[in-house]
């Protein structure tokens, strides 16, 4: 678990346990259902005595922020406060602001609670234009693309070397993703096709990944 804070969310469980949560709501799950499935889906963290009081502390403090707080939470998350069995990974002045936090979670849990709402759901990420050719090795690709609203292109090339997997990229221009042809050749090499007025910013004679250099040829066209 990464604790990079004092704050509710300020590492790695907590910010799961709330997304896990915030998404079952999205996806039209009532905070009923959502619970229940991350009981059963945690259920090994919750039993873990480092995971387990920040499960209840995160849950309880999404529920309460999104007006669904259930009081077997709740009973959960003030048993860790009072016990003070979540303070065990800070210390000096990071423990101290950490129990005020909870402090703060504690009066917010008996307070109150806000009206039900649920999170606004996430918009899916739009599709990035591309087009690809497969290296004939079968171990690699090189992809065009150009992201949404870009006025220029790249080439990515991608590499598979052993058990390593990964590329980058070898070639930018300002043009349209589809204006570039990428061909494979033996050896393998590479060639990328370009339109003579493109303005190029990036230009890379090979590519170096995990020990092996592909060279790339470069050709314009008319």
């Amino acid at each position: 678990m990464g604790t990079y804070g004092a704050g509710l969310f300020h590492d790695d469980t907590a910010s799961d346990v709330r997304e896990d949560f915030l998404n079952r709501l999205r996806e039209g799950h009532s905070a009923e259902e959502a619970s229940k499935a991350l009981l059963c889906a945690w259920s090994s963290s919750i039993d873990d005595t480092d995971d387990g009081p920040v499960f209840w502390v995160a849950l309880a403090a999404t529920q309460c922020e999104y007006g669904c707080l259930q009081s077997e939470v709740l009973h959960h998350a003030l048993a860790v406060i009072d016990r003070d069995s979540d303070l065990g990974r800070w210390s000096g002045k990071l423990l101290e602001k950490r129990r005020g936090i909870l402090a703060e979670l504690r009066t917010k849990l008996l307070g109150p609670q806000p009206k039900a709402r649920r999170p606004r759901k996430i918009k899916k990420a739009e599709p990035v234009p591309s087009h690809e050719v497969a290296s004939p090795d079968g171990r690699g690709k090189a992809v065009a693309f150009s992201m949404p609203g870009a006025a220029f292109m790249q080439v990515y090339l991608e590499r598979e070397v052993r058990e390593s997997r990964g590329g980058g990229s070898v070639f930018v221009a300002y043009c349209a993703f589809d204006d570039v042809e990428m061909e494979w050749m033996s050896g393998p090499t590479l060639h990328i096709s370009y339109p003579a007025g493109a303005v190029v910013q990036q230009q890379s004679s090979q590519h170096f990944y995990f020990g092996e250099i592909i060279p790339i040829v470069y050709r314009l066209k008319e």
